[in-house]
């Protein structure tokens, strides 16, 4: 987690919350907040695949006007954009783009976020940054706890 005052997006520090992250990245799921060049690139340095909505108005780079370098890192993007194009209008395509990515797994973040303010409440309690920062953290690691003695355990059979 980065915590960031409320005028920041979190595609505006996606590098820096991405450090923190062991292992290997195979998809990255977010909304369409992230549809930027440094997202797409941060995701294909990793090699990993993009499950980002492009907005309505999102152009594939060969349509661009001023065709600048072509830049590898934004081909899983134009993809996206030319899949969703063959269907006969953008909220179709879109539609169906979501159900072949696997795109609606990005619901259970939002569920994650839902938990976290129904249990914690939607302010923070703290008024100086420092505490407002060790605040998230703390309530971030309970729900971690909470998360880890709630879940089911699988059965092997």
């Amino acid at each position: 987690m980065v915590y960031t005052k409320s005028n920041i997006n979190g595609c505006e520090v996606i590098s820096e919350l991405s450090k923190n992250i062991e292992g290997k990245v195979s998809k990255a799921i977010a909304d369409g907040a992230y549809d930027t060049e440094e997202a797409h690139q941060l995701i294909d340095d990793w090699g990993a695949q993009a499950v980002i909505p492009p907005a309505i108005t999102s152009k594939a780079q060969q349509e661009l006007k001023s065709k600048k370098s072509y830049k590898e890192y934004l081909k899983q993007r134009d993809t996206i954009i030319n899949r969703i194009r063959k269907e006969e209008d953008f909220k179709t395509g879109l539609k169906q783009w979501k159900i072949e990515s696997g795109y609606h797994r990005r619901s259970l973040i939002e569920t994650c976020m839902f938990r976290f303010k129904r249990i914690f409440g939607f302010y923070l309690q703290q008024k100086v940054e420092t505490g407002r920062k060790n605040e998230i953290i703390a309530k971030v690691n309970m729900l971690n706890k909470m998360s880890l003695l709630g879940m089911p355990q699988r059965s092997v059979r």
